[in-house]
């Protein structure tokens, strides 16, 4: 697999984060340019690299989230994309020379930001969203940190691209988030661009919380997060509640606890149902016997799987099965 990293505003290609794919990705094929100072030219050279190494996934962060999503007909990964970068850079930064925070192959120490700079920035802002086809749309991610205090294009990006994913993180990307949020989704691309289909796994959402009281929360039960990160690789997961019109809580309430608890593993992935028995999967971890379910079923708190530990040694010996 070859990835093309597109480095943040007054970054560099040897940034931190690109130091985190190397590292957590090394059987891939990392390319990551310093970008040049000025914003059309910054564009040019992406497309050309993108025409001349062909890589098969571009993962831009900040200012490069705004640059990657431009380079259409390629899968991508948008990480808190600044699409109002001119306004970014006057409220948080301003004109004038600011050191780069990593360092640059030309040598170059600091960036110049004039008025020219800003509009460039408009110009070249001004055109997203203009080449993506409904084809392209499928394509693109977009992960927004909850915690990022200065950028939020979420709603900007959701108006024109369906897959807008919040994650537990802030502006800059550290070692946690991208394990933890874009590495399940450059997992969900590479399968999707092999076209691997895996065995699936239904997981009530009952048996990732405790028995606490609703209004104090339910919190995740030990080992689930370990059980569910090591199953995600191998299998295809999904997250089942009860539908609120036969008791269940409300969607948004359960909706929001996945988030919060799963993160980005459960995007997209979490169904609503009073019948089991009419999903097909390959596995279904419960607390109780589903009659009339396809697939095998894991009773959860039975003497066989009392705990996620006794879960995860189970699907060990399954080969993906």
């Amino acid at each position: 697999m070859k990835i093309l990293y597109v480095h943040g505003f007054a970054s560099s290609g040897m940034s931190g984060t690109s130091q985190i794919i190397r590292q957590t990705l090394p059987e891939a094929t990392l390319v990551s340019p310093d970008l040049p100072e000025h914003p059309k030219e910054a564009l040019e050279m992406l497309r050309n690299v993108c025409r001349d190494e062909r890589p098969d996934l571009v993962i831009g962060t900040s200012m490069g989230g705004m640059y990657a999503e431009q380079l259409y007909g390629i899968p991508r990964i948008l990480v808190n994309p600044a699409f109002e970068i001119a306004d970014t850079l006057i409220k948080n930064i301003g004109l004038g020379r600011h050191p780069y925070l990593s360092e640059r192959k030309d040598g170059k120490k600091d960036i110049l930001v004039t008025k020219s700079t800003i509009q460039e920035f408009r110009e070249v802002t001004g055109k997203a969203f203009s080449g993506s086809e409904d084809e392209d749309k499928r394509l693109v991610y977009g992960l927004f940190g909850k915690r990022d205090t200065l950028v939020d294009t979420y709603d900007l990006f959701a108006a024109h691209y369906p897959q807008a994913v919040r994650f537990d993180g802030e502006h800059r990307l550290n070692d946690h988030a991208f394990h933890h949020s874009v590495l399940p989704i450059i997992h969900r691309l590479r399968d999707q661009r092999e076209g691997r289909e895996r065995a699936r796994i239904a997981i009530e959402t009952d048996c990732l919380r405790s028995k606490g009281k609703k209004e104090t929360g339910y919190e995740l039960l030990p080992s689930v997060m370990k059980a569910i990160e090591t199953l995600y690789y191998t299998y295809d997961l999904y997250f089942l509640s009860p539908a609120p019109t036969y008791g269940g809580e409300p969607m948004e309430e359960t909706r929001d606890w996945i988030e919060t608890n799963v993160g980005v593993i459960a995007y997209d992935r979490l169904v609503f149902t009073t019948h089991e028995e009419l999903l097909y999967v390959d596995h279904l971890i419960s607390r109780k016997e589903c009659e009339k379910a396809v697939g095998s079923q894991i009773i959860f708190g039975s003497a066989a799987f009392k705990t996620w530990d006794n879960i995860l040694e189970y699907f060990s010996h399954m080969g993906g099965q």
